[in-house]
């Protein structure tokens, strides 16, 4: 049970988002049609981020403090789902609406904050002790691929569009848990190179413009879409690698 108590604090703690039912799939043309407002949609998320994130800390600890019985660890998966049901809540509205036309940067970042939601959402649903005790489980694989996909918006976000106003030290404890080897802005030579790459004015300053050209770029290439750059994502694009 101790075992499954660290891979909860090592991973759990730190990713949480749910949905409890989506939308038909015959509506989603319609939805799409919709015209959502951008700040309203990062407000949300940055409620709702912040909201999930206390809920589940506060959860861990009372796992820890706890026997670790079996009992203890079903309250704990409960709280995973409830938590989750709540973001979907407060961003149900965005189901419906587009903040952005498509392709464009917002269009990206939306679509991948709801789908992070739905991959964990679907995680947590019939998660077992086994599955957490586990780390090849296909529970843990689906898991860290939501994750992995909400917290690039958040670090996207947060380091590259100055445009939520996130807890500084939250999103720190992210960035240096999984984003060691991300290329902040003010690195303004590296957003030159990546510019270039993409052949578009080469500023130095980064912003939904090529944010957006970047996702077009891997989605045109067949790579994963996220707004991260790195040293190996430049040389992917530059060609130098």
């Amino acid at each position: 049970m101790r075992k499954i108590c660290v891979a909860l604090m090592l991973t759990i703690c730190m990713s949480t988002a749910a949905v409890p039912v989506w939308a038909a799939e015959e509506n989603k043309t319609e939805q799409n049609n919709a015209v959502a407002d951008w700040d309203g949609f990062v407000n949300t998320v940055n409620e709702a981020f912040t909201d999930d994130w206390n809920e589940m800390k506060n959860a861990v600890k009372d796992l820890e403090d706890s026997e670790k019985t079996a009992d203890d660890l079903a309250g704990f998966m409960e709280v995973m789902k409830t938590s989750t049901n709540t973001e979907y809540e407060a961003l149900k509205e965005y189901q419906e609406q587009s903040v952005g036309e498509e392709g464009s940067n917002q269009k990206f970042i939306q679509d991948s904050y709801m789908d992070s939601i739905k991959v964990l959402w679907e995680a947590s649903q019939n998660v077992t002790e086994e599955d957490l005790a586990d780390h090849e489980s296909e529970f843990w694989a689906n898991w860290k691929k939501g994750r992995n996909e909400r917290y690039d918006v958040i670090m996207e976000l947060f380091y590259y569009l100055d445009d939520t106003e996130l807890d500084e030290n939250m999103v720190q404890e992210i960035h240096d848990k999984y984003y060691e080897d991300m290329i902040l802005k003010d690195d303004t030579e590296s957003m030159k190179r990546l510019q270039n790459g993409l052949g578009v004015p080469a500023d130095g300053l980064i912003g939904p413009g090529t944010l957006g050209e970047l996702k077009k770029w891997q989605k045109d290439n067949k790579k994963e879409v996220r707004g991260i750059i790195t040293e190996e994502l430049l040389d992917e694009i530059d060609g130098t690698e």
